[in-house]
């Protein structure tokens, strides 16, 4: 596992994600992982925090809760995954990528 842990935001360019993220970088070292269905969006959220937080500890990552494939490249290495998402029907799916990758 790695020394710095990453954490995986899904939803994180949605305002609770956004929110969870701003938080992290200030209070934590762990490494973020912005995800969400639009890799753009999450890209301009990274810009975004990159400004206040410029020390690269930020990705952007695309993963749709409705697949499990997507999930489970996006939650490989991470440590944590935090769901800010409204995906509450697509549950089973995240849980599956989560086991998948010790997550």
């Amino acid at each position: 596992m790695p020394t710095t842990p990453r954490i995986v935001i899904l939803g994180g360019y949605g305002t609770a994600g956004f929110a969870i993220a701003r938080h992290l970088l200030e209070w934590t070292e762990a490494e973020i992982v912005l995800a969400g269905r639009s890799l753009t969006k999450a890209q301009k959220a990274v810009a975004t925090l990159a400004e206040q937080y410029p020390d690269s500890r930020l990705h952007a990552a695309q993963a749709d809760a409705a697949q499990t494939a997507s999930l489970i490249e996006v939650f490989k290495g991470a440590r944590l995954v935090l769901v800010a998402s409204s995906t509450a029907q697509y549950a089973a799916h995240v849980i599956e990528a989560c086991l998948a990758t010790n997550t």
